[in-house]
């Protein structure tokens, strides 16, 4: 009997529990590359504090929320997240000059050699953490795996996320097969 069988017997049959573990490893992967950023320049608590309010407000919300309002939720997350942090820079960059930023950013160019990287981090991770632990909690896996994947994408990029964070965010299973037995 292989290692895989074993696993199966002791777990209950529950496909959700299999989902949302999937969910949050592949969420993981995207957060581990975050945790690493701001680790480097100083201390992640804040981090962790806000990662954890995330995914409360997601869980509390996700049984009153319509997705509609939680996408909204999602993108004011994201655009207060830009904002704080523009606003919050020694300099007051023009918009060109933050938009080759970014697009040097997703050309291979290293979160690490912006300007605070730590601002950017927190303002960056509430927005794609609360939108996919909402997703999953309402059952919208795939939905809930693009705004994670489109994460971890956008750190693959960057050239931020490591071999070992991407492979280990697309390999989780999380599909059934026609029997209903996990593959």
């Amino acid at each position: 009997m292989s290692a895989t069988s074993r696993l199966r017997e002791r777990l209950p049959d529950e496909p959700r529990l299999f989902a949302l573990l999937s969910v949050a490893l592949v969420l993981g992967a995207p957060l581990r590359t975050m945790y690493h950023l701001i680790d480097v320049v100083g201390s992640p608590t804040l981090f962790l504090v806000l990662v954890a309010l995330a995914l409360l407000c997601a869980t509390l919300l996700a049984r009153v929320l319509r997705p509609g309002f939680a996408i909204v939720i999602g993108v004011a997350l994201f655009g207060a997240g830009i904002a704080w942090y523009v606003t919050n820079l020694s300099t007051d960059p023009e918009l060109a000059a933050l938009v080759r930023d970014t697009v040097a950013l997703v050309t291979g160019r290293s979160l690490l050699q912006i300007a605070n990287v730590r601002l950017w981090v927190l303002s960056f991770a509430p927005a794609p953490v609360f939108l996919t632990w909402y997703f999953a909690l309402r059952r919208w896996y795939v939905t809930a795996t693009v705004s994670a994947g489109t994460t971890l994408a956008f750190f693959v990029l960057t050239t931020d996320a490591g071999l070992v964070t991407t492979l280990w965010a697309w390999s989780v299973p999380s599909r059934r097969s026609a029997s209903g037995t996990w593959t």
